[in-house]
């Protein structure tokens, strides 16, 4: 996996145990990207959906997972 993907594949993984974080980086992409190191292209893959990320992870099992965002007081 390259280092962009490798960089991705950790902010999803924190997104997926971090509610705070979660919330917050709905409300503001770009400002919470930019506090984790993220640049602006991986912050556009990242809203490019699912197929463009997985294609970005590779083949790795363990880093395509899909991450579901649920807003507050939805199941």
């Amino acid at each position: 996996m390259s280092k962009r993907g490798a960089r991705i594949a950790d902010f999803m993984a924190k997104l997926s145990v971090d509610p705070k974080l979660r919330s917050r980086f709905q409300e503001d992409p770009a400002a919470v990207a930019g506090e984790v190191g993220l640049t602006d292209e991986d912050l556009e893959l990242l809203s490019g959906g699912a197929g463009q990320i997985q294609q970005e992870l590779g083949g790795d099992s363990t880093a395509n997972c899909m991450v579901l965002f649920v807003g507050d007081g939805e199941a």
